[in-house]
């Protein structure tokens, strides 16, 4: 029932946050041009992946050149932070499924992120 209603606020509310069955969730945050992630669970880490125009797409791609890194918890969310610590190879990899989920339901929108 959980997930029904979960696919259902994702579905009616198209733009905002999407939410996750772990409790995760991406949302895009246009007055940064990123994409930000935050896990589920007592303790949240919140990562900002940057985004980059394409030109010859007209879409927003996903910036892979940069580390993907968890935002010093100390920095306010309106602040950009860039002194957080790495993801690890499976939180990356775990990340990057959940980048192409997000970016499934939004093709008009975002480039087809890379093979990592």
């Amino acid at each position: 029932m959980l997930k029904l209603f979960r696919g259902m606020l994702n579905v009616i509310y198209f733009n905002s946050p999407y939410l996750f069955e772990d409790g995760s969730r991406i949302s895009y945050l246009a007055q940064f041009d990123i994409l930000r992630y935050q896990t589920g669970g007592k303790l949240v880490k919140v990562s900002d992946i940057g985004l980059r125009y394409s030109e010859s797409s007209g879409l927003l791609r996903i910036d892979v050149r940069t580390p993907w890194i968890w935002r010093d918890p100390r920095v306010p969310l309106n602040m950009p932070s860039e002194s957080g610590e790495p993801l690890t190879e499976n939180e990356r990899l775990d990340l990057a499924q959940k980048l192409r989920v997000f970016i499934a339901k939004h093709p008009k929108k975002y480039d087809r992120l890379a093979d990592l």
